[in-house]
């Protein structure tokens, strides 16, 4: 005879919860590992001005916008995104206006301390977490990795090589209307095309027995000025083309 009392209780996770579970998982290990901290240590469940936003994309501009969108109804704030990771840090100047932001969030399974909402991004909607936290936006260790990479900032990288305005602006447009005109490929968070070779991710490779077509016309003006440089002309000649 079983005692129907002592059988242990099944959650039902149907579904988009279900996945929606294993992504939050996925989000604070990832949160815990790169910050070298415990989950417990790094939320709060008291009431809080400041959260973690864990918002699963690179880091970029995309996750920047998007998430100042929604945030901005609320009041005025302070939002931090890290450059290639999924998580950011917001602080409110005022509580009533993070209160604001939990009431209008979806509150998440027991024992996790977070509260979620589905925010458009450029790309794609995306499920958004924001953590409770009585940190400091300073204790976290990508604290000074805010400013977004871009073609104008030149870095001291050994082997990376930056030449200003290799090509005119003329140039640059007459390329992009070239490749606008080929295939594009659709991947999660981007799109690409291939030429020469296929590059396969999660491999960071190419099958170099399956050569799929020459490279475009449009790369190979710049492609002959690349290969007189230091360093290249001995490589040999260019033979894959990756855009992205």
């Amino acid at each position: 005879v079983i005692d129907d009392q002592k059988k242990p209780k099944e959650k039902v996770i149907v579904g988009y919860n279900m996945h929606l579970n294993k992504k939050l998982a996925k989000g604070i290990k990832v949160l815990c590992q790169t910050e070298g901290k415990k989950f417990e240590e790094l939320t709060t469940h008291n009431l809080s001005r400041k959260f973690i936003v864990i918002h699963f994309g690179n880091g970029d501009e995309e996750d920047y916008a998007g998430i100042e969108v929604f945030l901005a109804p609320f009041g005025e704030h302070k939002l931090h995104i890290f450059p290639g990771n999924p998580y950011g840090f917001v602080e409110f100047e005022e509580q009533k206006a993070a209160d604001a932001l939990v009431t209008n969030c979806t509150k998440s399974p027991e024992n996790v301390v977070a509260n979620s909402k589905e925010i458009q991004f450029a790309s794609r909607v995306r499920n958004v977490f924001f953590f409770p936290t009585e940190l400091n936006v300073e204790n976290l260790s990508r604290a000074n990795m805010t400013d977004f990479p871009n073609a104008t900032t030149l870095v001291d990288i050994p082997g990376l090589i930056v030449l200003p305005d290799f090509i005119t602006a003329e140039q640059e447009a007459a390329m992009v209307s070239e490749i606008d005109k080929g295939e594009w490929h659709s991947l999660a968070n981007r799109r690409v095309q291939h030429y020469g070779y296929e590059f396969i991710y999660g491999l960071n490779s190419i099958d170099k027995n399956k050569q799929i077509g020459p490279l475009p016309d449009f790369s190979q003006e710049v492609l002959s000025r690349v290969h007189t440089l230091p360093g290249i002309a001995e490589q040999g000649p260019f033979d894959q083309l990756t855009i992205n």
